[in-house]
Order: structure tokens, then sequence, then C-alpha cells
């Protein structure tokens, strides 16, 4: 088998909390199963030394555990992920790591660790002056404040 160094991007899909509200379940699962044959098919293509894409993909199947409310189990990627990226010096990578634990911990309804790995997030972002990355760890913790103040 040959295998290429590749680096692979995931991103959040815009209104994809509102898809989630607005899509019946069956279609919802489609999607995600859609999603998941991705992650699949990018794991079978990245470099096992290549951190970013290991990052990335871990990223997104803690994303996707979540959508299906696996909490533990999109935790422990997600922690997978943290523990990489952290093995890195790339403070962008570290702290798009955390966003997506926040993400896992929003979506098992644990605001408070959320606000807490946003918080860490957003320090990373403006450390890096990565201005896009910090606005928006700002907005989502705005929106995670105005839903639970503590």
């Amino acid at each position: 088998m040959h295998r290429k160094v590749v680096s692979v991007l995931f991103c959040d899909v815009v209104g994809s909390t509102a898809l989630g509200e607005s899509t019946d379940s069956e279609a919802l699962q489609a999607v995600l199963a859609e999603a998941a044959e991705w992650v699949e098919r990018a794991r079978a293509t990245a470099a096992d030394t290549d951190a970013e894409s290991q990052v990335s993909l871990r990223r997104a199947q803690a994303r996707l555990l979540a959508r299906r409310r696996d909490h533990e189990g999109a935790k422990a990627v997600a922690q997978e992920a943290l523990a990489l990226a952290d093995g890195t010096d790339d403070p962008a990578l570290k702290a798009e790591a955390r966003v997506a634990l926040a993400e896992v911990f929003e979506v098992a309804g644990k605001q408070d660790e959320a606000v807490g790995a946003l918080e860490q997030a957003l320090e990373l972002f403006e450390r890096k002056e990565h201005v896009l990355g910090a606005a928006e760890a700002r907005r989502r913790l705005a929106g995670l404040r105005a839903v639970s103040p503590s």
C-alpha cells in the first residue's frame, strides 16, 4: 500500500445545529454516516506521523460521536486530539483541539467545561495572533455564557 503525507482540514458546518433541529432523524443520520465515511477515507490516506492530520481526524471523529450522542467516546477521542496537539509547538493546532473538546462538552450539556476549553483556546489563538480563530472562540464563548452564565 502506498501512503502519502497529506494535511486534512475539517471545519464546522455553519448551521449544523439548525440542521440537526430542522432535519428528521433519518436524514440527519444519513448526513452523519456520510461524514463518517469521509473521515475514514481521510484516515486511510493520512500519515501516522503527520500530527496535524491526526489531530484533524480526531477532531472530526469526536464531533461526529458527539452528534451521535456517544458522549464518552467523543470525549475520549477529543482528548486524544488534545494530547497529540499538545505534543506539538503549534498554538493554533492546540487551540483547535480545545475548540473540538468544547463542542463535545457543549453537546453533552457540560457548559462549564465547554467554557473552560474555549477560554484556553482563546488564549492560544491570541498568543498566535490568529485573528479569525480568536474571534470565533469569543463568539462561541459569548453564546455559551448567554445560555449559562457562571
